[in-house]
């Protein structure tokens, strides 16, 4: 009986360590499926993440706040500071390309898609943000003096401003 007792204990752990590694197997099966998904999700996250940066940083049409008007829309593009001093020391000229035209300049000497490299001979423009801060110094009734880049062409360019 005792023997029959210690095999009845020993076909009992048997059957557990069988069934411990089923659960096992079936564990580490559930853990892959997992990683899977979770490679998915990332993969999913990380192209949202690369639609979303190529949306913000398409150029956009930049809007100017009310008051005197050269008639030029601009993309919305801006330069990193490094890019800028780099820019600057190397003589590198940036430009704001024009998206739109109203009011003055319509009148045939700028064309969408040119380039504007300077406005009064003074004010380099790098990225829209300097365009804006050079048109915040000119008022109504001003002839503003823009250097344009038409392809590998550069020419000045006199326009009234608008109020």
């Amino acid at each position: 009986q005792l023997r029959m007792r210690f095999q009845a204990e020993a076909d009992l752990r048997d059957a557990r360590e069988e069934e411990l590694k089923k659960i096992c197997i079936e564990q580490a099966k559930e853990l892959e499926e997992l990683k899977r998904e979770h490679a998915d999700l990332q993969r999913e996250r990380s192209a949202r993440r690369e639609g979303e940066q190529a949306r913000s940083s398409t150029p956009r049409p930049r809007v100017f706040p009310p008051g005197p008007i050269l008639g030029v829309e601009v993309a919305n593009t801006q330069i990193t500071p490094a890019k800028r001093m780099a820019m600057l020391q190397t003589h590198t000229q940036g430009a704001v390309r024009i998206t739109g035209l109203t009011g003055s300049a319509m009148k045939g000497a700028l064309k969408v898609g040119d380039h504007i490299t300077w406005v009064n001979t003074s004010h380099r423009t790098l990225d829209a943000a300097d365009f804006t801060s050079a048109m915040s110094k000119v008022q109504a009734g001003d002839t503003v003096s823009i250097t344009i880049r038409r392809g590998r062409q550069e020419r000045e360019v006199k326009l009234d401003v608008d109020l």
